[in-house]
């Protein structure tokens, strides 16, 4: 049986900097990965606020420099705003500042830091359950002191320590298509479906694009509103398109229980 100070499941971006801060401050580390490699496959927009608008946002957060200090060759194109589109085409225009990232490259570059610390980053190994303090795992047992799921909104983990799952997560769809579209990211609100939204979100020379939708307010198909976007806008995706599920009313109210915690989108 493996024995760690602190057990990771999940190696996101939240996951991989919650094993390297561990490891930093001396902890013994492992973070599991259910799928054979980091970042794969990508399913999100891969959009990123500047130093400066995260800033403006936690005034009070600390050790910022290191929190985001990501190479400029992970930062595929730096916009300057967010369009918003409502159903008859009016555009609100909101100043932020961004980039856009390799989702992939980005969590592989934040889980190698990590392991540049001492954690030990397990591929392939997904977590099961909690039975008398020992993590089953689909490689074994492994013994801890602190366990923490970084596992996303469906999160097994929350699910184990007794703690509330995230309420109406959205579906969503994306893909990839080719092309210039600018340097400000669209969001679409309306006019799709009840309850759904849109996005374009652009990258060199090519965009994220996808829907979301509110179960509550939605109860056609995903596919048929994501083929509905694109074809109104014009778009053929260059890439499969993948689906997934968006936190949407914020955090849970308790993120702690015992020697266990969540973070990120679990």
């Amino acid at each position: 049986m493996d024995e760690v100070d602190v057990l990771i499941v999940g190696s996101g971006p939240a996951g991989s900097v919650a094993a390297r801060y561990a490891a930093m401050k001396g902890a013994s580390v492992m973070f599991l990965e259910r799928r054979p490699t980091v970042g794969v496959p990508v399913r999100c927009g891969e959009f990123m606020p500047s130093d400066e608008e995260i800033h403006n946002m936690f005034p009070k957060l600390t050790d910022m420099d290191s929190l985001f200090d990501i190479p400029e060759d992970l930062r595929c194109l730096n916009t300057v705003g967010i369009d918003l589109i409502n159903p008859d085409g009016k555009v609100t225009v909101l100043d932020f500042n961004g980039y856009t990232t390799d989702r992939d490259r980005f969590d592989q570059y934040l889980a190698k830091r990590a392991q540049e610390e001492g954690a030990v980053l397990s591929t392939d190994h997904a977590f099961q359950k909690i039975e008398n303090g020992i993590a089953r795992t689909s490689k074994g047992d492994i013994k801890y002191k602190v366990i923490i799921g970084a596992d996303g909104p469906g999160s097994m983990v929350a699910r184990n320590l007794g703690l509330q799952k995230n309420r109406n997560p959205y579906p969503a769809m994306t893909a990839q298509v080719k092309g210039d579209y600018g340097n400000h990211t669209q969001m679409f609100f309306g006019g799709i479906a009840p309850g759904a939204y849109g996005w374009i979100i652009p990258k060199d020379g090519r965009a994220n694009v996808g829907v979301g939708m509110s179960p509550k307010f939605s109860s056609g198909s995903l596919r048929t509103y994501f083929d509905k976007f694109m074809d109104r806008n014009g778009l053929e995706p260059v890439t499969k398109v993948q689906g997934k599920y968006v936190p949407s009313e914020g955090p849970i109210p308790k993120t702690v229980s015992g020697n266990g915690m969540v973070v990120g989108d679990a």
